[in-house]
């Protein structure tokens, strides 16, 4: 299809020269040897690639090359004449492994994250593939935010990929995004009143998940939201909490979304607030 590509084979051998290329004698660790396929105009368009470590690595390619890439770096515990310690290994590579092995590791990681740590595709079980596919998507989508969380606030300070998903999940749960309604007749400016309309999550004083988490019996925490009666009607239970009395005052102050005509995080900000809303 004329794209750049480096992929590993492993199984499937169809019409790569996989017998010659693993008897082919190498003289050490990180040797690596290839063959080329050329086009009608005598270019190289295919390449089949074989690199030593552990074991030996096959690689199918139409770019890069077989030229020295940079080296690996590794420590490795070597026996010594009175005691083990940590020795450098340096381990030569091509180019085309360097170029695969750069990305291949992010693929894997992805991977990971999806079956390993969502893990919906096991809770949801489906037969239909369609809704295999729309789940795979959602899932992708999921931990790429996961991934660009991750970068943003590093590894210190973060939350776990556990607790990102639960509120991850808490906010896209509570949300009116979607709402729709008929749009009113216009009236004029005096009899117009002040809305009675929730504010919209992520914009001023908004509602946001707690950061407390549920304490099971030997006092530690798990890995659900705590829950607490709303401030306000004191009858609901909710996980969501006020964003400016949390900032301002370090108080979380637990109020019920505002879904069902409930106005309770309406009336916190207009009596706790002062605002005009």
């Amino acid at each position: 299809m004329g794209l750049r590509v480096v992929g590993v084979v492993k199984n499937s051998t169809t019409r790569y020269p996989m017998a010659a290329l693993s008897t082919l004698e190498v003289p050490s660790r990180g040797s690596s040897a290839s063959l080329y396929h050329r086009d009608a105009a005598g270019q190289i368009d295919l390449m089949a690639a074989m690199w030593v470590d552990r074991d030996r690595r096959y690689f199918i390619s139409t770019t890069s090359t077989c030229l020295d890439g940079t080296p690996i770096e590794r420590l490795r515990w070597r026996t010594g004449a009175e005691k083990s310690k940590l020795a450098p290994l340096t381990i030569r590579q091509p180019q085309v492994a360097e170029v695969y092995y750069q990305s291949c590791a992010q693929i894997d990681r992805h991977n990971r994250c999806r079956p390993d740590d969502i893990r919906h595709e096991n809770k949801y079980g489906t037969h239909d593939w369609s809704t295999r596919v729309n789940m795979s998507i959602l899932g992708i989508c999921v931990v790429d935010c996961w991934i660009l969380y991750a970068g943003a606030c590093g590894p210190l300070g973060r939350e776990t990929q556990a607790h990102f998903y639960e509120d991850l999940a808490a906010v896209l749960t509570e949300n009116r995004y979607d709402s729709t309604g008929l749009r009113g007749r216009p009236v004029s400016a005096s009899a117009a009143g002040p809305p009675e309309v929730a504010p919209s999550y992520g914009v001023g004083s908004h509602l946001t998940p707690t950061l407390k988490r549920r304490k099971l019996t030997d006092s530690s925490e798990s890995g659900f939201l705590a829950q607490r009666n709303c401030r306000v009607c004191k009858t609901r239970r909710t996980t969501l909490v006020c964003s400016t009395c949390r900032e301002c005052g370090g108080e979380e102050v637990f109020l019920c979304a505002p879904r069902e005509g409930r106005q309770c995080f309406l009336q916190h900000l207009r009596a706790t607030h002062n605002l005009k809303v």
